[in-house]
């Protein structure tokens, strides 16, 4: 039976709630009776006989949300006002349950949620990787607490819950807490050196495969990563690192992730050198004063020469010559 389609009104929530009922010198039952028409107060009633706990108490039991995120409302109805929305793993403490949604207290609010996206702790477990840049992370009793132990990136571990910026995790047969900050939902890819968050390797723009398309800026390098933005065709940013299928990149003063595929790189810092070659069948090649057909020739480089790579763009490759600094053509270099 569909009992949750007539259900009690707020007011008729909070006076059952609050134990007011002697003031109006009637039972439950009458009360609902006489506040909501039949179907809503035998639907209430129902509500009440058959209200299922989560366990032998279900007061005052702590249990994790286990959808991606799960609105607190401020009545138990989905009509009823958002007061917050919390994410997977959130510990939220459940104050009562009433058929298919609990009253809890969760942020330094209360509300209602539904019971079905309520887990025990364990139920939401998921694999996190420390992420840090050069030290370990530590494994503590309690947020705050005691060290247990310290663990290098790249560790996995299991979080059973998070709550106020802190994960709790089991780890090498330990249970404790780590901050979440450090935890990626990835595994990183290369050791960490400090760099200056500055530094750039190149720029690049976005290069959908339409132009009704757009490419994400993500938080980390994931597609399940919460997204910060999204830019059209053109658009140029600038390039910090480069990860496996993903750019670090800096847009409109924003930090974060772009899919490596969707992002057509015009200027790139690199290292080491190129050889001079010419597919025209020609003994050298043009080196120029700045990136363009139309810029003056310094001098010609003779086909085999090898020079050093400043900066390598789509179409021209920045270079020093006889101390001299100028452009080649990068399709006259081999790399």
């Amino acid at each position: 039976m569909a009992i949750n389609e007539f259900p009690a009104s707020s007011y008729v929530q909070k006076t059952l709630k609050s134990g007011r009922l002697d003031a109006f010198a009637m039972t439950k039952e009458e009360f609902l009776m006489k506040n909501t028409n039949k179907k809503a107060a035998l639907a209430a009633m129902m509500c009440m006989a058959m209200a299922v706990p989560f366990g032998a108490n279900a007061e005052n039991e702590i249990r994790v949300i286990t959808a991606g995120t799960l609105n607190l409302r401020a009545d138990a109805s989905t009509e009823s006002e958002i007061l917050g929305k919390y994410g997977w793993g959130t510990e939220v403490e459940v104050l009562g349950v009433n058929g298919s949604w609990a009253y809890v207290s969760v942020g330094g609010q209360t509300g209602y949620m539904y019971t079905q996206y309520l887990g025990s702790e364990g139920s939401t477990s998921t694999t996190r990787y420390v992420n840090t840049n050069t030290r370990g992370l530590n494994l503590r009793s309690e947020p705050n607490g005691t060290i247990l132990g310290s663990y290098p990136r790249g560790t996995a571990v299991t979080v059973l819950s998070e709550a106020n910026g802190w994960s709790k995790v089991k780890v090498n047969g330990q249970t404790g807490y780590m901050s979440s900050l450090w935890l990626s939902s990835y595994i990183p890819t290369t050791p960490s050196t400090p760099s200056k968050p500055s530094s750039s390797i190149g720029t690049a723009v976005v290069n959908n495969p339409s132009d009704t398309q757009v490419l994400f800026l993500r938080k980390e390098p994931s597609t399940s990563s919460e997204a910060l933005g999204y830019y059209r065709n053109g658009k140029t940013v600038t390039l910090l690192a480069k990860l496996d299928g993903w750019y670090k990149v800096k847009v409109d003063g924003q930090t974060g992730y772009m899919m490596a595929k969707y992002l057509k790189v015009t200027d790139e810092v690199t290292s080491g050198t190129a050889t001079v070659y010419n597919p025209n069948g020609n003994s050298y090649v043009n080196f120029r004063s700045a990136a363009s057909l139309n810029a003056s020739v310094l001098s010609r480089v003779p086909v085999g020469t090898q020079i050093p790579v400043l900066s390598k763009g789509t179409d021209w490759t920045k270079t020093q010559i006889d101390g001299v600094t100028g452009y080649i053509s990068t399709w006259f270099l081999k790399f």
